[in-house]
């Protein structure tokens, strides 16, 4: 074997150990964002839509994140908002207006209607049949105008719930302009708060950095919260 075949041959074996040794000891990078329910408490969750309209979603380390800088962007806030899930969520000026409106019509309906035979007993305690069936009335939509508020308040109480972190963003990645800031959004178990959602962008934060003594209590975010 001549001396020019014998380095060429050495040269390639030379390149090669480097080559593995390079692949050995490139380090290895871990998947961003939670990887189970055990770590997702640590993570605040963005879903955003893009310029050419996709949604897409992003999970950023507590650390990566500063909840002041949002702040001024959140205005006035309050729980509540259209969120649509199995029904649709009101304020508390959204649910009296409804059931003003379910008073209305109760009201309308029952004076136009004749008194009922079981309610005979208000035609003793009143001077005639019209005042009789007014007071029966006003007994009976009082009835229906609390169990109207009582609903809604019930509905306005339950917070949004999720088995898995997968089918959480799916939702969330369709009804994003629904959702108002202060939303409870529970998902594996995990309490998230929504602490913006405007302009396309929604973020939520899990409970853990809101009960911080690091986040400084500003108003409207304490009305959120509360």
């Amino acid at each position: 074997m001549s001396i020019s075949t014998l380095l060429r041959k050495l040269a390639a074996s030379s390149l090669g150990l480097l080559l593995v040794s390079c692949t050995a000891t490139k380090p290895v990078t871990t998947a961003r964002g939670p990887t189970g329910p055990h770590d997702l408490g640590r993570f605040v969750l963005f879903v955003q839509e893009t310029p050419d309209g996709r949604v897409t979603h992003d999970w950023r380390p507590l650390e990566d994140f500063d909840l002041k800088q949002y702040q001024d962007q959140l205005g006035p806030v309050g729980i509540g908002g259209d969120i649509k899930r199995t029904s649709t969520l009101m304020d508390d000026d959204q649910i009296g207006a409804t059931c003003l409106a379910v008073w209305e019509q109760c009201m309308k309906r029952c004076n136009e209607s004749p008194l009922p035979p079981h309610a005979d007993h208000y035609i003793a305690s009143y001077r005639s049949a019209r005042a009789a069936l007014k007071a029966y009335c006003t007994d009976e939509c009082r009835k229906e105008t609390d169990d109207c508020r009582r609903k809604f308040k019930r509905q306005t109480a339950e917070a949004l719930e999720f088995r898995a972190a997968g089918e959480a963003v799916d939702w969330l990645k369709r009804h994003k302009e629904e959702i108002a800031v202060g939303t409870a959004v529970i998902i594996t178990g995990v309490v998230f708060y929504v602490v913006m959602s405007s302009g396309g962008v929604l973020i939520l934060a899990p409970a853990l950095l809101l009960t911080s003594p690091d986040v400084p209590a500003e108003p409207h975010l304490a009305e959120a919260f509360q």
